[in-house]
């Protein structure tokens, strides 16, 4: 027999409990496949007991094309859907266009954030975490972005930029926060991803984020 968990690390913390003893006394004649877009997500004594195999990336083109034929996206919102993901068909169709097509916004909007007003993050975080959807969306924009800045920063051409159509405000912000900044900025995005997918609120998660760019101290 074989059993497939789509999306594994999406289970809830009894699951995961339940899915590890079965993993270290799994049946005779039976083979477990767990899919995940985000390996990292998976507790660790689950990654140890299991034979990772990586599937290569698909090509971008094919990707865009797809997310433009089922979720109805403009050819840029389809590329960079796909550019976003990875060359993931999976992350790329989950991705929220509505989101995306306000990206330029956000980005403006949180990089407009005056250093100690936590007032205007608190708001912002009202604004992009309307759901669990939604915030999830936000945080692979802002990760894409910061990921892009650090490129900037550390004297990466701007032809490799996920967002290239906002060069200029990428420029800008690559200049004032440097390198170190933007990859701690991922690393926060990263860690309010992993706690959403625990159950972690929401809302909770998203004015923390915006709260500690502000203020690294805390």
């Amino acid at each position: 027999k074989v059993y497939i968990i789509d999306e594994v690390h999406m289970l809830s913390a009894g699951a995961f409990n339940a899915l590890l003893k079965t993993l270290e006394e799994p049946p005779d004649a039976t083979t477990l496949v767990l899919v995940s877009s985000a390996p990292h997500a998976l507790l660790p004594t689950i990654r140890s007991r299991c034979l990772k195999l990586a599937f290569a990336p698909l090509p971008l083109g094919l990707v865009a094309e797809r997310v433009a034929r089922e979720r109805g996206a403009d050819p840029a919102t389809a590329r960079l859907c796909a550019a976003l993901a990875g060359g993931s068909l999976g992350q790329a169709l989950a991705l929220d266009p509505k989101a995306l097509a306000r990206r330029q916004e956000m980005l403006a909007r949180i990089e407009g954030l005056a250093p100690g007003d936590a007032r205007a993050a608190l708001l912002l975080a009202e604004d992009l975490a309307t759901d669990r959807a939604s915030a999830e969306a936000h945080l692979d924009l802002l990760e894409a972005w910061y990921r892009d800045l650090a490129t900037l920063a550390s004297g990466g051409s701007p032809e490799g930029l996920i967002n290239c159509d906002l060069g200029e405000l990428a420029a800008a912000s690559a200049a004032r926060h440097g390198a170190p900044e933007a990859l701690r900025r991922i690393e926060l995005c990263r860690s309010a991803r992993a706690k959403l997918r625990f159950n972690a609120s929401h809302r909770l998660q998203t004015e923390q984020l915006l709260l500690r760019f502000l203020f690294p101290d805390v």
